[in-house]
């Protein structure tokens, strides 16, 4: 069975080489063929969007009680749920709002009240919808609406349920709604209703890189599942040969080895280059090494390798040069996005380096294995267990007292490694088994926690000091670049006629202003020197003065450009010249805030920092001894550390302190035995994995 199981993938294989060759080869009449079929369902789907909405208002129209009672209510919510309609409603003779049921982001368009038109489309910065309306026999409005697009990121709402969302997950092609006055080009469909065009949409077309990296994704998927498949059943009927168990052992490490890490869950990698790099010359990502540390883990499980019975001194010299190449190698790789970025990625992280530790100290129990029964074992191992707790509080320690712990430290594990050994070779059978699993992770566990804390609290040490370095009124090329790409898009946008709202909105997204976190005063002034629109984001008080010192000569005929001014309340300044005469202005005043976009996870935090900003300004007075420096000083406080830096402003200098708190010991202790617990339990289940379904009929 397994073999067939091998011979469909091999056949899926085949299948998506095929696929990404033709991807490859001719993308333009795989495009035709591809966007015919995408325009076909894109059309029934609009069509049956219409049906529903239509059916949803006929069917409020019929509700025969409109007094507001729970009983419509309920009845109204199940017009909704049935017609997969947003948010529906009901409107008195004089427009007066009566029954709602749904969610609806923004204000609700005044017509929609009398039912003047049919269909409504209304297209917003954030969210658009399709209203249907219908009159109410005897007075009275139906509504019902349709949610078309959100512009939202990801992190912030993962399915919005909107009709483009909707038809990429189902058709895998995304879209691109407008208004019908915007939409241009031969592949735009109209949807019109007596003649007029309600809205355009139109089918966004890939490049062809990113079209052979999704089939690829998804092919890789399937022959991946295939190959899972395979090895469950070849792991479940082998039989009690050994060649059968060795086979059923090792296809784990070639799947890990080979299969295409992110593609396989159809995802971006959750580990990038920035993240993590093995040092040297073959470029493997932390995701590999984590699918063959799991997979050798299962192996070693399964096979164990035959004792050395060197002693447990020989285990403890082993664990003194391996664990410290190990740790050192593995934290090495790691990034300072890593390392102070996301707490789960983090995590991941420190599991990883625990499985590998745990592995480097089940091979060194292996070469200290021994034939004695005296003394009893529970004395040897009971002592090394208080080592690792004694070694753990006084790397903790240092990691407060000194900001960071060298990964060289793990060598000192080797104690505890020679008395865990010396313990276990005085102890036989199926009991030795899970108790050198065991110990040995709570060593590597151990020795892993501590590295990666220290590493963690060094990396976000670095990103503060790289953030205070931010404050003022500083060159900043990067945030430059990216106002660059502000005016780029901005000047896009005013071209296919977007709205002051969408124009300001869309740009600083898409530009990647609104992940640097800066304040910034956006403005769309009209042709005569007025206010068109506003954003105001991190800014407090009235528009900075400076922000219309140049309107005139955008309108001379002057392009677009970014300046750097360094003032106080405009320390860069952008200018887009618009149609009709408008202009849209952006002024960025000197920071006084950290980026939010910077990574200060609280697990290892104090529960103090929770609810405050970390960051003081404190106004440098005459007499006060503050140097305005290039650099960041750090000095011990009872909650874990502060930085310092003089920061330079146009209206005065500031000492910028940063409060960065530590847990304390009894908080310190809770959690990483928590998460020494977890990582114990993870790796006895790869364990019970490889010994129970690999070996367990022997």
């Amino acid at each position: 069975m397994a073999g067939v199981v091998v011979l469909a993938g091999v056949l899926a294989g085949l299948v998506g080489q095929g696929r990404s060759r033709r991807v490859a080869g001719d993308f333009d009449a795989y495009w035709g063929t591809r966007s015919a079929r995408a325009e076909l369902a894109l059309d029934s789907r609009l069509q049956r969007l219409l049906e529903r909405g239509d059916d949803a208002v006929d069917r409020i129209g019929r509700l025969a009680n409109v007094s507001g009672e729970s009983g419509s209510v309920d009845r109204l919510r199940e017009v909704r749920l049935q017609t997969g309609m947003t948010v529906v409603a009901i409107y008195g003779a004089d427009g007066e709002f009566l029954l709602w049921d749904g969610t609806h982001r923004g204000v609700v368009p005044s017509e929609l009240r009398t039912g003047s038109g049919r269909y409504l489309y209304r297209d917003r910065p954030l969210f658009s919808y399709l209203y249907f309306t219908a009159p109410i026999p005897g007075g009275g409005t139906a509504m019902a609406g349709a949610l078309m697009k959100a512009n939202l990121p990801q992190s912030l709402e993962s399915y919005p349920g909107d009709f483009v969302t909707s038809f990429r997950d189902d058709i895998g092609e995304d879209l691109r709604v407008l208004r019908a006055d915007r939409a241009t080009g031969d592949d735009v469909l109209d949807l019109e209703w007596e003649g007029d065009a309600l809205f355009s949409v139109s089918l966004v077309r890939p490049t062809q890189e990113q079209r052979l990296r999704e089939v690829r994704s998804l092919w890789s998927r399937v022959v991946g599942a295939l190959a899972l498949v395979a090895w469950l059943l070849l792991a479940f009927t082998s039989g009690a040969e050994r060649s059968d168990r060795a086979a059923a052992a090792l296809t784990p490490l070639g799947l890990a080895f080979l299969i295409p890490v992110g593609a396989a869950t159809g995802s971006p990698p959750l580990f990038t280059a920035v993240d993590f790099v093995l040092p040297g010359y073959v470029p493997v990502t932390f995701e590999r090494v984590l699918l063959l540390a799991m997979a050798a883990a299962v192996v070693a499980a399964a096979h164990t390798p035959p004792a050395a019975r060197l002693g447990a001194v020989a285990a403890g010299l082993a664990v003194l040069i391996v664990l410290p190449l190990a740790s050192v190698t593995l934290l090495s790789g790691a990034g300072s996005s890593l390392l102070s970025g996301p707490e789960a990625k983090w995590g991941l992280y420190q599991l990883g380096l625990a499985l590998i530790l745990t592995l480097l100290c089940l091979g060194a129990f292996r070469l200290g294995e021994t034939a004695k029964r005296e003394p009893p074992a529970q004395v040897p191992l009971a002592a090394a267990f208080v080592l690792v707790l004694v070694l753990s509080g006084l790397s903790v320690f240092a990691v407060r007292v000194n900001g960071d712990l060298s990964p060289w430290v793990t060598g000192a594990w080797c104690l505890p490694a020679g008395l865990t050994a010396y313990g276990l070779s005085r102890i036989r059978g199926w009991r030795r088994v899970w108790m050198a699993w065991g110990s040995a992770a709570v060593l590597g566990s151990s020795a892993a926690l501590v590295v990666s804390w220290g590493g963690r609290v060094a990396a976000k040490m670095d990103a503060v000091e790289l953030q205070l370095e931010r404050l003022g009124v500083p060159a900043d090329p990067y945030l430059e670049y990216v106002l660059h790409r502000f005016v780029d898009v901005a000047d896009s946008l005013d071209s296919g006629g977007a709205e002051s709202a969408e124009l300001l909105y869309e740009s600083w997204v898409a530009s990647g202003l609104a992940q640097e976190g800066t304040g910034v005063w956006l403005t769309v002034w009209s042709p005569g020197d007025l206010p068109e629109f506003e954003i105001t984001i991190g800014v407090d008080g009235g528009r900075p003065g400076r922000a219309d010192d140049f309107l005139d000569a955008a309108r001379a005929g002057d392009p677009a450009f970014v300046r750097r001014l360094g003032e106080g309340d405009a320390n860069y300044l952008l200018q887009v010249p618009l149609r009709e005469g408008r202009v849209l202005t952006g002024v960025l005043p000197a920071r006084r805030e950290l980026s939010n976009s910077s990574p200060f996870g609280p697990l290892f935090g104090g529960l103090s920092s929770l609810g405050e900003s970390p960051l003081t300004l404190v106004p440098v007075l005459e007499g006060d001894e503050v140097a305005v420096t290039d650099r960041t000083s750090w000095v011990t406080t009872p909650d874990g550390w502060k930085a310092r830096r003089g920061i330079p402003y146009p209206d005065g200098a500031s000492d910028a302190q940063y409060a960065f708190d530590l847990p304390g010991p009894l908080l310190a202790g809770a959690r990483g035995t928590l998460l020494v617990l977890g990582d114990v339990v993870l790796i006895l289940l790869l364990w019970a994995l490889g010994q129970f379904v690999l070996v367990g009929r022997r």
